[in-house]
């Protein structure tokens, strides 16, 4: 095993922001893995073809990424059971000429929560976006037994939709899709426990967006952004400065990327990550 070589890659577009090709790179590094990570910018009509370039090339797997975690649904041969629910899929794995659909984004949040000891169950939170970001937050929180979920979306009828598709597929109906107004933004903030950026505003280079600030009575808070590059984005600068516990993006990042290669790599046991480690690496990198 250790001797092969793995060729993985990444579909979507634009990828100018993406750290994935050092990060898996770093990670068959530190496993005495051989392989490479190729990007592959993919206009929407190509995308079929790229899709059928990772069968031909004998690419073991890709990760996908905006805008095609739903596109791609489509022209994959199966998919797994969490994939089926968000209804998005973040990873492919090739085998024997088949795609298979995989969702490791809500493994990696709900370990990322873990890590800095997140409580969730029985609060409310607040989520900021509806993309496939947000839908992996979104089945996190209600599988760990959130109490409420208060939605924000730049498009109200793409928010409701996703609030749909939650209850019917996990029966729970307390996703509520609010107006993105500042009044109502400000008293649903104030009234949760969790405050989570699923959105790409803060983003590099656009840094300067944030979906909201916070006032300085946020000591109940715990504000999550994943956007991780920059590491600390205004969302998070303005939530510590109010008094929240802050969890950046690269965690997600991270956690979800790692599993992504666990089902790349067999057998996924004798794959080993030092969180600590690989976030200074990655940190080193964003600070160049």
């Amino acid at each position: 095993m250790r001797d092969q070589k793995f060729r993985l890659g990444l579909v979507g577009y634009p990828l100018g922001h993406s750290l994935s090709p050092a990060l898996h790179e770093y990670f068959l590094r530190e496993n005495g893995l051989s392989g490479c990570y190729h990007k592959f910018e993919v206009g929407k009509q190509d995308l079929p073809r790229a899709l059928d370039g990772l069968k031909i090339l004998g690419f073991r797997g890709a990760n996908v990424t905006i805008p095609y975690k739903r596109a791609v649904l489509p022209y994959l041969d199966t998919i797994s059971e969490t994939a089926q629910w968000m209804q998005a899929v973040n990873t492919l794995t090739v085998t024997d000429g088949k795609l298979r659909g995989e969702n490791t984004d809500l493994t990696g949040f709900a370990l990322a929560l873990k890590r800095h000891d997140v409580e969730i169950e029985n609060k409310k939170a607040v989520v900021f976006g509806a993309g496939g970001a947000a839908r992996a937050v979104i089945w996190t929180l209600v599988q760990g037994g959130i109490a409420a979920i208060e939605l924000f979306n730049r498009t109200g009828t793409t928010a409701q939709c996703l609030a749909d598709e939650v209850a019917q597929s996990t029966g729970y109906h307390k996703v509520r899709v609010r107006n993105l107004v500042r009044v109502e933004v400000s008293s649903a903030v104030q009234e949760s426990a969790l405050v989570i950026n699923a959105t790409s505003l803060g983003m590099w280079p656009a840094v300067e967006p944030s979906p909201h600030f916070f006032a300085s009575n946020a000591g109940h808070l715990t504000a999550i952004d994943l956007v991780y590059n920059p590491p600390r984005t205004r969302f998070l600068t303005s939530a510590k400065a109010a008094g929240a516990k802050t969890i950046g993006g690269l965690d997600m990042f991270i956690y979800q990327a790692f599993e992504s290669l666990r089902l790349w790599v067999k057998p996924s046991d004798s794959l080993k990550m030092d969180v600590t480690g690989t976030t200074n690496f990655l940190k080193a990198l964003l600070s160049v």
